[in-house]
């Protein structure tokens, strides 16, 4: 399968805990696929893939997913495609391009 493309849009919202709402979207496989998911990691190329992997934030069928990060620090992210065939064996195919997103501390009222 081809390799998806990602695009990346970006939802901030400033809460007190940090949390950044961040929608992630990509393009339809050529292929015919029975869904896909998206995954993160605080390490640029370090992913576990697969069904109830701890790296997994969303599974699904559309082409759209948006998902909170609550912790400081860079973060990265793919999306990959996944198949069953006739016997209920998964495929799934290699990860889109990596995306990062910074979530940074904010710092409210400040007063003299």
């Amino acid at each position: 399968m081809k390799t998806l493309g990602l695009v990346i849009v970006l939802l901030l919202f400033a809460f007190p805990c940090h949390a950044e709402d961040i929608t992630f979207a990509w393009d339809a496989s050529p292929d015919p696929v029975d869904g896909y998911r998206l995954y993160y990691s605080k390490q640029s190329g370090v992913y576990q893939y697969g069904p109830g992997s701890p790296n997994m934030l969303w599974e699904g069928t559309g082409l759209t997913a948006t998902v909170t990060v609550t912790k400081c620090g860079k973060h990265y992210f793919v999306a990959t495609a996944y198949c069953l065939d006739d016997n209920a064996v998964e495929f799934e195919s290699g990860p889109s391009n990596e995306e990062s997103h910074v979530v940074k501390p904010h710092v409210n009222n400040l007063r003299k």
